[in-house]
């Protein structure tokens, strides 16, 4: 190439040219593709990342939803969202809770204390949060005289691990009131 000062001719057309440029040129084109295999590997980081975040995010927004549908997921699930620190992991289908037996009965010893006493079910096929109960004290006049939300921490001492399906819980619960009260009301809710 240096004796022909890098003229060279085509096997195939015979055309005569300068190879010193053609090498420069190829150069130039394997940095240029260098630099974009660079650029699209991080391109391509980067959208994987930003997928793992929407997924995880799309995750954390139907939580309930995956749960209640793919009650497999749930442990896996619900260990996972206890080391994000999650708040309300577990699923809240009211429909599915039933409180039956309710009874507020007066304590003949003590009468400003009142003792409730119930059967809290689950019926769905999966673990769900433990509900708040809602107790209206009445009147004779079937008035409400004090009204009292329960929050799951005050009846039982598991409200992480959730009421596990077809579980019954018995609730027993010591109130004071300074009304005399004739009758009740009580209801599971989730806030």
């Amino acid at each position: 190439l240096e004796s022909h000062q890098g003229q060279v001719k085509c096997a195939k057309c015979q055309h005569v040219f300068d190879f010193r440029q053609h090498l420069e040129s190829a150069h130039a084109q394997t940095v240029f593709l260098r630099g974009s295999r660079t650029k699209n590997r991080r391109t391509y980081l980067i959208i994987a990342l930003l997928t793992l975040l929407a997924l995880g995010q799309t995750l954390f927004v139907a939580r309930t939803d995956i749960l209640t549908r793919w009650p497999a997921v749930q442990q896996p699930f619900i260990k996972a969202c206890q080391l994000l620190h999650c708040k309300d992991p577990l699923p809240k289908q009211i429909k599915l809770i039933r409180l039956e037996g309710a009874e507020v009965i007066q304590d003949e010893n003590v009468p400003e204390l009142i003792k409730l006493n119930s059967l809290l079910t689950n019926n769905a096929p999966y673990i769900q949060a433990y509900p708040e109960l809602e107790l209206t004290l009445t009147d004779a006049n079937d008035q409400a005289v004090m009204r009292k939300k329960i929050k799951p921490e005050e009846y039982t001492n598991h409200v992480k691990d959730g009421l596990k399906a077809g579980e019954e819980l018995h609730i027993n619960i010591n109130l004071e009131t300074t009304e005399a009260v004739t009758g009740f009301r009580v209801a599971p809710v989730y806030r």
